[in-house]
C-alpha cells in the first residue's frame, strides 16, 4: 500500500501538478544549493566514503526501493551505503526541482557504477527524494524513494 502512494506521489510531482511553492526568482538558488549538495554526495562516493554518503540522510530517513526494500533510520542507512562495494562513479541527473526552501523535492535519474570480478556493474534508477532542513538549516534527506 505504502509503495503504490510513493509511486502515486513520485507520478503526481513529475507531471508538473504542484503549484510553485516559491517565487521564480528563488528557485535558481534552491536548485543550486541542491547541486552542491549532489557535488559533495558524488565526491564522498568516490573517495569510498559511505559514512560521508550517509551523513546527507536525517536520522530518520525512509529509502523505499524497488522490490520491496525499505531503509529506515540511523544504523540502517549507514549500513546501506557501507554495503555499497567497490564504488566507481555514480551520476545525478536532475529533472525537476520544486518545493519550498525548507521541504524542497527532486526527481531525476541516478546511475551508480560498481567494479567487481566480473567487470562493472552499472545500477540506473529513476528516483525521488524529499529533503528537510535541519536545526542547523542544513538540507538532509528525509525520502529517497528510486525505481528500476
Amino acid at each position: 500500500m505504502r509503495r503504490a502512494i510513493v509511486a502515486g506521489v513520485l507520478a503526481f510531482l513529475s507531471a508538473g501538478a504542484l503549484p510553485a511553492q516559491q517565487p521564480a526568482r528563488v528557485r535558481p538558488a534552491l536548485r543550486a544549493e541542491l547541486m552542491a549538495m549532489h557535488d559533495s554526495l558524488i565526491s564522498a562516493f568516490k573517495g569510498k566514503d559511505a559514512a560521508a554518503v550517509a551523513r546527507f540522510y536525517a536520522d530518520d530517513a525512509r529509502m523505499d526501493g524497488e522490490r520491496g526494500q525499505v531503509v529506515q533510520g540511523r544504523a540502517a542507512i549507514d549500513r546501506f551505503w557501507a554495503g555499497v562495494a567497490n564504488p566507481k562513479s555514480w551520476k545525478l541527473e536532475v529533472i525537476t526541482v520544486g518545493g519550498g526552501a525548507d521541504q524542497p523535492y527532486e526527481i531525476g535519474r541516478s546511475t551508480i557504477t560498481t567494479s567487481g570480478p566480473n567487470g562493472d556493474r552499472v545500477s540506473a534508477v529513476e528516483y525521488l527524494l524529499l529533503w528537510r532542513r535541519d536545526r542547523r538549516g542544513r538540507l538532509r534527506i528525509i525520502v529517497d524513494y528510486y525505481r528500476y
